[in-house]
């Protein structure tokens, strides 16, 4: 899946205007904890350090795609499959939609980038607000990855921060792809160009600040800074 997804961002980019990721219920659950489990077993570290990299990779190749692409989202997107919703240019959501990074639920923390869009965020309101600390935007949503809290609805999703206040929550599902369509297509004809890499982005701590930097895909075939 994650190869497939940086060859559909490669063939948007050259054939088409747009990308939807579209699936019908469930959108997607992410990494397969059985495979990685045998993994860990068997030693295979330096895979699993491949595999969260080729993750990372497929994460801001749907970040930084050169055409928009929409993540139309029914049922559950959970793990993997919520980072990958959170890195697209837009989301169109069925109400009926349950979705949360449920990682720290068995004892892991999410590695595709979720915790760093949710801290890219968090300093983007503090901007807005005229302050300097983001820790009073992240605390909550850090909360939210700590208790491995799922939406229980795509409108609870928007106040989780998993989806922006942009966008869009369908009633009903079988709209889903029309709407995402319409999207796709109305961002292309205003010129959709991908978003600026943010640098510097300050992210308290208890005794000390540190720096996140969301490396665009010229840093492809290297871990981000964002992997935990």
């Amino acid at each position: 899946m994650i190869v497939g997804l940086q060859e559909a961002v490669a063939r948007a980019e050259a054939d088409y205007q747009g990308l939807v990721l579209c699936h019908e219920a469930p959108f997607a659950f992410g990494a397969n904890l059985k495979e990685v489990t045998e993994a860990i077993a068997a030693g295979e570290f330096e895979l699993l350090e491949q595999y969260v990299a080729e993750f990372q990779n497929a994460s801001m190749c749907l970040k930084y795609a050169k055409v928009p692409v929409i993540a139309a989202v029914q049922g559950m997107a959970l793990g993997g499959g919520c980072e990958f919703l959170m890195h697209a240019a837009k989301r169109v959501i069925a109400l009926e939609s349950y979705i949360g990074l449920v990682e720290a639920g068995v004892g892991l923390i999410p590695a595709g980038g979720g915790c760093k869009e949710f801290a890219i965020r968090a300093a983007q309101h503090a901007a807005k607000t005229g302050g300097n600390d983001p820790f009073e935007f992240i605390q909550p949503v850090f909360m939210t990855i700590a208790m491995a809290t799922v939406s229980k609805s795509g409108a609870q999703a928007r106040e989780l921060g998993f989806a922006l206040e942009s966008d869009k929550i369908v009633f009903n599902a079988n709209e889903l792809l029309y709407v995402a369509l319409r999207e796709a297509r109305g961002l292309a004809e205003a010129g959709y160009y991908p978003r600026l890499s943010p640098r510097g982005v300050k992210v308290r701590r208890p005794y000390r600040h540190c720096q996140l930097r969301d490396d665009a895909r010229q840093h492809e075939g290297r871990r981000h800074d964002f992997g935990a």
